[in-house]
């Protein structure tokens, strides 16, 4: 029987709720439809446990009731205040004055980027060498935030494993946020390129009745 737990993370930076996040997708109670409710921060967080045989990690997530899909996030993601934001957010408790004056969907991204990273089982590497692990996928975040190449992160989180694979690799080639051509354009429309063969309609919605995830891929 599914069962409902309220966890009270007023206390938790983003950091702890990341390690949260992990020991619940590789914990007993990761069943399907299993709720986890984080309350006490500057929003509500909502997760719904979804595993799948390919992907263990498989989830649902949404923030203060509700959710938005990847396409909608990219704004945000890719704006230029989000890296402090994000770094904000790991590193103070979610009910703490630095975090009280984020917008939802700034609050949203921090929380998904985490469970993105989370929904990853390290185990599962060794099943196609194209998966992102945990380790990776932070990385990745990493990377593309420091080099304004936010909304590039759809391309890991959207569409089949080589393609993620793929994009990830691009994404970790790049020195900085634009392009080495020496053009003055520095917009990253290499990185736009390489990721042209990402159906858009291939996306994930973070609501009640769609997978976060595509069981199929990784």
């Amino acid at each position: 029987m599914a069962q409902v737990r309220n966890i009270d993370a007023s206390d938790f930076t983003g950091k702890d709720l990341l390690k949260f996040f992990e020991a619940k997708v590789d914990g007993d109670e990761w069943e399907a439809g299993n709720h986890f409710i984080f309350i006490g921060g500057r929003y509500q967080i909502k997760i719904e446990a979804y595993p799948a045989p390919t992907q263990k990690g498989n989830g649902r997530l949404s923030v203060g009731g509700h959710a938005h899909t990847w396409e909608t996030l990219e704004p945000t993601l890719s704006g230029s205040k989000f890296n402090k934001k994000y770094k904000t957010f790991l590193e103070n408790e979610l009910n703490s004055p630095h975090v009280k004056d984020f917008k939802e969907m700034e609050f949203e991204c921090c929380a998904l980027l985490l469970f993105e990273i989370a929904r990853r089982v390290e185990n599962e590497r060794g099943i196609d060498v194209n998966f992102l692990t945990r380790d990776e996928v932070d990385k990745a975040i990493d990377k593309a935030l420091n080099c304004e190449l936010g909304s590039s992160l759809t391309g890991i989180f959207c569409g089949n494993i080589m393609t993620r694979r793929s994009n990830y690799d691009v994404m970790m080639s790049r020195s900085n946020a634009g392009d080495d051509s020496g053009d003055g354009n520095d917009s990253g429309d290499d990185i736009a390129s390489a990721m042209g063969n990402l159906a858009l309609n291939d996306r994930v919605i973070l609501g009640p009745g769609n997978l976060l995830a595509r069981t199929n891929s990784s």
